[in-house]
């Protein structure tokens, strides 16, 4: 069984964005199987940048739903961007 997981401090608003979002696909998974992932997270979410993330539309979600290297749940997608 995978220890505690650490504890995240925010320096920032985008990365209180990442925070958010890891907190929201963390629920429902193991944590050391979204932290795996997470980088691929980096890279589908451009780095959890506020001003990209928030242009994101439609188009975007399902280009997300089907990227095979991040969990693709729509309701935690849409949960991220909006």
């Amino acid at each position: 069984m995978p220890g505690k997981p650490p504890k995240f401090f925010a320096k920032g608003d985008d990365k209180y964005l990442e925070t958010l979002a890891f907190i929201a696909f963390v629920s429902g998974f193991r944590f050391d199987l979204v932290q795996k992932r997470w980088p691929d997270f980096h890279q589908a979410f451009k780095q959890f940048s506020i001003k990209k993330v928030s242009g994101f539309t439609d188009k975007d979600v399902k280009r997300l739903l089907k990227d095979e290297k991040i969990i693709r749940n729509e309701r935690k997608i849409i949960s991220v961007i909006e």
